[in-house]
């Protein structure tokens, strides 16, 4: 597991701090996955600026999709 997803989970936390179901998923990451917790305990939440997304749709098929944020 890289950093991006729980850093993107503990965005999205911070905007809806008191939903439950959001309270046990991150306890259930934190006790099978170690290097879950160790992000998640950093409170780290910067964004990629730029990269590559991969995806696999159904009709058109594999695309990969660059992207640049302003901010």
């Amino acid at each position: 597991m890289g950093p991006q997803p729980p850093r993107r989970l503990r965005a999205e936390a911070g905007r809806e701090p008191n939903d439950r179901n959001l309270q046990e998923l991150v306890e259930e990451l934190s006790i099978r996955r170690p290097e879950f917790r160790t992000i998640w305990i950093a409170q780290d939440i910067r964004f990629r600026r730029d990269g590559t997304k991969r995806l696999r749709h159904t009709v058109a098929g594999d695309l990969e999709l660059t992207y640049q944020s302003p901010l």
